[in-house]
């Protein structure tokens, strides 16, 4: 919106600025202008095609209108003129200065829309007319659903016509190396793509074999991948990108990691380790199929230079400061549902643009360790144990307080055979292989469990114990104790 000013000459080389008289000039654009100033003005106006220019690109709008302030009749009286101006005549030459070409404005070709005059000048709307306002809200209206259309079909014929989008269905299949992965999982991602999310987020405890799921499936989807581990000391320019010195005393644009891996998958591990929303702000446009304009320009020195954006879809023959993601990109991150409420929180304009998998513990924790130590030659496919394994029952008290996935057991289980070679984990440990399990027990579990509330520290504890065949009053029994009671809050 611009607020119009007239310059009435009164005599040969001398101008008046009457500030009583004021029109509005409203510009309609969608999408919407890239963020810039109160102070940043439209300039290069052709007032002939009615092309303009903004923070260095030519932009197309959608509508244009003339808002007259004043009743038409006002007059503005001088004795230097031969007669008074009426504000309708000031109204009639301004429009006439500013021609239109408002992009997918006409209804049909050839056809003028509501209110623009045959020489294509700027229509006019009374503002102190309540019928003229509404006519002017209705013309808006249907200019913003006319250019909503016409850009939908538009863009809809490029990708058509450059092959931008795959129909092909890809189906993830269940992965045997990942034992102990639910069926569900697989079903709820296969679902999400099916119905068109692009990016998927898998959370839930940790050690549940997320992080290798992530990378199965994107190895599925595509035949390259790119992954990174959040860190709370990412900024936006190390994902997206930022000037940067490149020697001599110049700085440029440099992409940031995503931007550079804008062609495949790009799985961001423990995302919720960094602050979420200020890293990929700039993607949130982005991610709801909008282009966003970045602050950086492709001439640092230049205020003129077009800025950096993103684009929703590639398009042909984009520019080098237009970055767009290709049909393979996809974000697949990671989130450990612990730490989830101790690190960055995602904000729900975020948070609804994936699809969100819990990937849980396996439901059956004896099965699950009996079918590994199968895989792993550590018992025979024939043998069973009588009843629940140590390694059972200290997974299982662990989960009862604080709920973690295989990957530390199978740590503790790994190091009880590097302690203990021979460890039947069928039956009950002797002494030897009881402080193998606890050796451990302190290096892979008791790190996961800080934090936890003392009588959750206390079950364990005994779980721990009587699994073990561990004395109550026994020196392990006390310093394992102890060392659960030092992490409890």
């Amino acid at each position: 919106m611009t607020r119009i000013v007239p310059a009435i000459k009164v005599s040969e080389g001398k101008f008046v600025f009457y500030e009583t008289w004021k029109w509005l000039l409203l510009h309609c654009f969608l999408p919407a202008l890239p963020i810039g100033s109160s102070g940043q003005l439209f300039d290069e106006f052709d007032e002939v095609t009615g092309k303009l220019t903004y923070m260095g690109h030519e932009q197309d709008y959608i509508a244009a209108a003339l808002i007259a302030l004043q009743e038409e009749d006002n007059k503005f009286v001088a004795a230097v003129l031969p007669r008074p101006i009426k504000y309708s005549e000031a109204t009639e030459a301004i429009s006439a200065l500013i021609h239109v070409a408002p992009a997918y404005a006409a209804p049909e070709a050839g056809e003028a829309w509501e209110g623009e005059n045959d020489a294509g000048c700027v229509p006019v709307y009374h503002g102190l007319d309540e019928k003229d306002r509404q006519r002017l809200m209705k013309d808006v209206g249907d200019a913003y659903v006319r250019a909503a259309v016409a850009m939908a079909a538009k863009a809809e014929a490029e990708e058509e016509a450059v092959g931008l989008t795959s129909t092909e269905s890809v189906e993830i299949p269940e992965f045997k190396e990942l034992i102990g992965i639910d069926p569900s999982v697989y079903r709820q991602i296969n679902a999400a793509l099916a119905a068109g999310k692009q990016h998927l987020m898998l959370y839930g405890p940790p050690g549940t074999g997320k992080t290798s799921l992530a990378q199965l499936v994107a190895g599925v989807l595509h035949d390259a991948y790119a992954m990174i581990t959040g860190s709370a000391d990412w900024s936006s320019q190390d994902v997206i990108g930022g000037y940067q010195p490149v020697g001599e005393g110049r700085v440029r644009f440099i992409p940031g990691v995503l931007l550079q891996n804008f062609d495949r998958p790009f799985i961001i591990d423990e995302l919720n380790r960094c602050d979420i929303d200020k890293v990929i702000g700039p993607l949130f446009t982005v991610l709801s199929e909008q282009k966003t304009t970045l602050p950086y320009r492709t001439d640092v020195g230049e205020e003129k230079s077009p800025a950096f954006v993103i684009l929703p879809k590639p398009k042909p023959g984009a520019e080098e400061h237009e970055f767009a993601p290709k049909p393979g990109w996809r974000i697949i991150a990671t989130i450990n549902s612990i730490d989830k409420a101790a690190l960055y929180q995602m904000s729900f304009a975020l948070t609804r643009r994936f699809g969100w998998i819990y990937v849980d513990v396996p439901s059956d924790l004896q099965n699950f360790l009996l079918a590994l130590m199968r895989k792993w030659n550590i018992v025979g496919e024939e043998s069973s144990p009588t009843g629940e394994m140590a390694l059972t029952r200290i997974w299982r008290a662990v989960n009862g307080v604080r709920v973690i996935g295989p990957a530390p057991i199978l740590d503790m289980l790994k190091t009880i055979l590097a302690i203990e070679g021979e460890t039947d984990f069928l039956h009950a440990p002797n002494n030897d292989q009881a402080t193998a399990y606890l050796d451990g027990f302190y290096m892979y579990v008791l790190p996961m469990l800080d934090g936890i509330l003392q009588n959750g520290a206390r079950e364990i504890a005994i779980a721990v114990r009587e699994a073990l065949g561990l004395a109550e009053d026994s020196e392990e029994s006390r310093a394992l104790a102890e060392h659960l009671a030092n992490l409890a809050v």
